[in-house]
C-alpha cells in the first residue's frame, strides 16, 4: 500500500444558501505531506452507502467545524450564546451514522476539534456550551496561532505517538468536553484541567484533539508527527 485512502469529512458553508460542501485545504495538505491521499466524503443519509464508504477507506478524519446542535446530548441551547458558530444539521444527522459504522470495522479514526467532541457525544458524553462562560477563557481567542501548553498521559496513544510530556497547542474554540463518554481515555489535559485529548478505546487506532494540528504542522514537529502516525498505521507501519 504506497498511498493509503483517507476519507475526510467535510466541512460545510452553512453562510450560504446553497450550502457549499468544503474543505480547508490543509487537511488534505497533511494527509498528503505524510504519504496519504485525503478524499472528501459525500453527506448521505443512505446507511448502505455508508457501509460501501467504510470498508472503501484506510482511515478516517473527521474534522472541525460548527457546534454540535445541543440536541445531540440532550441539552436545550443557551439562552446567551453570542460565541456560538452556528450549527449544521447535515453533519449533525451524518456523524452520528457514520462513525459507529467505522468504529465496527476498527478503521483508523484521527478526530480533531469538532471531531473530538462529536466522537465524544456519539459516546455519551456531553459538551460545555461556551468556556468563557465557565471562566475558561484561554481556550478562547479567535487567533490560528493562539497557543498554550497541554499536559500528556503517559501510557496513552497519544503520548507514545509524540513521546513528550508536555507540548504547545494552538486552541480557537469556545466549546470543550463536559462530561467524558464512555470506551474514551483522557491523553491531554490543560493546566485548568479542560479535556484536550483522549484516546477512543473501542479502535486500535483511534485518537482524538481539540486543537488544530492541520494548521501548524509545517513548521510544529508534534502535529506532524500525529499525522504522520496516523496515515503509517493506515498503511501497516506504525504500531503502539
Amino acid at each position: 500500500m504506497k498511498y493509503p485512502k483517507i476519507g475526510i469529512v467535510p466541512q460545510i458553508d452553512i453562510t450560504n444558501p446553497f450550502r457549499h460542501v468544503r474543505l480547508f485545504p490543509q487537511y488534505q495538505h497533511s494527509i498528503e505531506r505524510v504519504g496519504g491521499i485525503g478524499y472528501m466524503l459525500p453527506f448521505t443519509q443512505n446507511l448502505d452507502i455508508m457501509k460501501e464508504m467504510a470498508n472503501s477507506f484506510d482511515g478516517f478524519l473527521f474534522t472541525g467545524g460548527q457546534d454540535l446542535n445541543p440536541s445531540l446530548y440532550g441539552k436545550q441551547e443557551l439562552e446567551d450564546l453570542s460565541n456560538s458558530t452556528g450549527y449544521a444539521p447535515e453533519r449533525d444527522i451524518f456523524e452520528p451514522l457514520f462513525y459507529p459504522i467505522v468504529r465496527d470495522l476498527n478503521k483508523p479514526v484521527l478526530a480533531i476539534c469538532r471531531g473530538f467532541q462529536i466522537i465524544n457525544v456519539i459516546q455519551g458524553g456531553t459538551i460545555i456550551q461556551d468556556l468563557p462562560s465557565y471562566k475558561i477563557s484561554h481556550t478562547y481567542k479567535a487567533e490560528v496561532e493562539n497557543m498554550h501548553g497541554i499536559i500528556l498521559k503517559p501510557g496513552t496513544k497519544l503520548h507514545k505517538i509524540l513521546n513528550r510530556d508536555t507540548i504547545k497547542v494552538n486552541s480557537f474554540h469556545h466549546q470543550g468536553i463536559e462530561l467524558l463518554g464512555n470506551n474514551l481515555t483522557v491523553s491531554a489535559t490543560s493546566p485548568d484541567g479542560l479535556i484536550e485529548a483522549f484516546d477512543i478505546d473501542d479502535l486500535d487506532f483511534g485518537v482524538a484533539v481539540q486543537w488544530h494540528p492541520e494548521v501548524l504542522y509545517e513548521n510544529n514537529e508534534d502535529d506532524g508527527k500525529l499525522f504522520k502516525a496516523f496515515v503509517d498505521y493506515c498503511k501497516g507501519e506504525f504500531s503502539f
